[in-house]
């Protein structure tokens, strides 16, 4: 199924997702939407026919929106601070990185430079001609 809502607007953790029961039906017949789009070809059930006569009144009124203590509701809350604090520890780990990642770059160039210098005085060193008695 594909509602076309807004995110925040609905439980749902997507906007497209497949119908695993009927409470996720009566949940969509609680949204009030006038149609809600699908991918047959996404599904693993065989559509039912169409009745001859439309079930609901041509006049159908948008339900009540969703109450706040609705435990699908409930959930997807649960599911959006998971995920900030999923995305808050992966953005600290990633500044950690950087930061080691620098650490490593300046005791590479440091070294190197060390190295250089002490190269340069052990050349100097053995160039000097020694001096015979």
């Amino acid at each position: 199924m594909l509602i076309d809502l807004p995110w925040v607007d609905h439980p749902f953790t997507f906007n497209s997702f497949k119908i695993k029961s009927e409470e996720h039906i009566q949940v969509m017949r609680q949204l009030g939407l006038e149609r809600v789009r699908y991918d047959p070809g996404r599904s693993t059930a065989r559509p039912l026919s169409v009745p001859a006569t439309p079930t609901l009144p041509p006049t159908a009124k948008p339900a009540a929106p969703l109450r706040q203590d609705n435990p699908l509701v409930l959930a997807k809350k649960a599911r959006i601070e998971q995920l900030r604090q999923h995305r808050e520890a992966a953005a600290s780990a990633e500044k950690a990185l950087i930061s080691a990642t620098q650490t490593v770059r300046h005791i590479n160039a440091n070294l190197l430079t060390r190295t250089r210098v002490a190269d340069q005085a052990g050349r100097a060193t053995t160039a000097r001609p020694v001096a015979r008695r």
